[in-house]
């Protein structure tokens, strides 16, 4: 087998071994971490009070909270009325009352009631009361109770992936490697060793740049670029004649056939 496709196989394997391991992390986190935080869950009540009590939601037999079926324009007109959600330099409920009146739907019989034309289709009322809904829920999900709320349960999670990524990349990235005298579990399967441009093993700090700059790949990709910071990486991979990408050209390594 050619060293190229060695170095990908290997390459392959020890990726595979990380995902896998990101996977458990996150599964803990979620499953034994989150519960357990207490700031997590009384703020999850709180949000689910504020989405109870806005009206524009209902809890179903499970537990859950789900949209509401029915009385949309009833919910609305009262949404708009009496609840503190609505940005007080706003008048929203005027501009419900201005969307009633351009949509063609309804008819005003006095100042600010309104009723249903006899020719508005169930379909164009549907559409209607749907955009309006989207407009109440997100006057509800910017009131700053709720945000506050929200920011601190998003933040947690946020950065509780951004550490499961961290320690499972450390670990078959930085840790594993240290302990095998510069092999992964890949490069030890596919007898391939990480050298120093100068042919000499290559230096702790060499390999901590490495998994240094592996690590902003796999965080790009997770967060903002998706696949791209991992596609510039393998075309660089290919051009290169010594087989190196971002990790080996930042930390001046590559890999080469062990000769033992």
């Amino acid at each position: 087998m050619k060293t190229r496709l060695k170095r990908y196989a290997g390459s392959l394997i020890d990726f595979l071994l990380f995902i896998l391991f990101f996977y458990l992390f996150t599964l803990f986190f979620s499953n034994v971490i989150v519960p357990n935080n207490p700031t997590y869950q009384a703020n999850s009540e709180k949000m689910n009070e504020i989405m109870l009590s806005s009206g524009l939601f209902e809890e179903n037999s499970k537990g859950d909270i789900v949209d509401i079926d029915d009385n949309y324009d009833e919910v609305l007109t009262e949404f708009y009325k009496t609840y503190p959600y609505v940005d007080a330099n706003k008048d929203h409920f005027l501009s419900y009352e201005d969307a009633k009146r351009k949509s063609g739907l309804f008819h005003e019989v006095s100042d600010g009631v309104f009723v249903v034309n006899e020719d508005a289709s169930e379909l164009d009322l549907g559409i209607f009361y749907t955009s309006q809904l989207y407009n109440a829920k997100v006057s509800l999900f910017n009131y700053s109770d709720y945000k506050n709320y929200y920011d601190y349960n998003d933040n947690l999670i946020y950065w509780g992936s951004i550490g499961c990524i961290v320690l499972s990349s450390a670990i078959f990235y930085l840790i594993l490697p240290l302990c095998l005298k510069g092999k992964s579990i890949g490069r030890l399967i596919f007898r391939m060793k990480l050298l120093s441009q100068d042919d000499k093993p290559a230096s702790i700090m060499q390999r901590i740049i490495r998994y240094i700059a592996f690590l902003m790949i796999v965080v790009l990709m997770s967060l903002w670029l998706y696949f791209i910071p991992l596609g510039i990486n393998l075309i660089i991979y290919f051009i290169d004649k010594k087989n190196r990408g971002i990790p080996d050209l930042l930390a001046v390594t590559y890999v080469k056939e062990r000769e033992d």
